[in-house]
């Protein structure tokens, strides 16, 4: 072989096969029918032994003899239906009671608890005494007052003890948290 310059030589190609590999798929049907089959397979030993189990039970020997009581048969019973009662009744309409009065205390107290008392007209002139307060957890006020204002305090005293005053007719009395009585 002769070569020209400039002329590349160009090396022996091998030959390529001619025979590609093909690439293989995959059946599917013979996994479906196979799971089928399984199926089948397993469906038909479960209901054998349902089988089985039935005519098992169903082969032991039922009870030769059967003893039953019966009891009497209970009496008829008759619904009577009795004839429709006619009641006069005579009803005198009479006015309501008069509720009772309410009684006012006869003359003034001699004993009260929490408020505000006129003395002579409200509560008696006199000493009044306690034993202390009462279980409220309030301790025993007591105020004598030249009016009912409140403001004009003769005297007062605030104790968690026995206490004891004295009023005099026209003033006021004002108790919070004990009950007094007159001494």
């Amino acid at each position: 072989m002769t070569t020209q310059p400039g002329a590349y030589e160009q090396p022996p190609q091998q030959e390529q096969p001619t025979t590609a590999k093909a690439v293989k798929k995959r059946r599917r049907w013979p996994w479906v029918l196979g799971t089928i089959v399984a199926f089948g397979v397993g469906a038909t030993a479960g209901s054998g032994g349902l089988a089985t189990q039935n005519s098992t039970l169903a082969a032991q020997p039922a009870p030769a003899t059967r003893t039953v009581t019966a009891s009497p048969a209970a009496p008829a019973v008759q619904t009577v239906t009795a004839p429709p009662v006619t009641q006069t009744v005579t009803v005198t309409n009479q006015p309501p009671a008069a509720p009772a009065p309410v009684q006012a205390p006869a003359g003034p107290l001699t004993s009260f608890g929490d408020g505000t008392y006129k003395v002579g007209t409200d509560i008696a002139t006199g000493s009044y005494k306690t034993s202390g307060p009462r279980d409220s957890g309030i301790e025993c006020y007591w105020a004598r007052l030249k009016d009912d204002s409140g403001g004009n305090i003769i005297a007062n005293d605030l104790t968690a003890g026995a206490t004891r005053f004295t009023t005099k007719s026209g003033e006021y009395v004002q108790i919070t948290g004990c009950d007094f009585t007159k001494s």
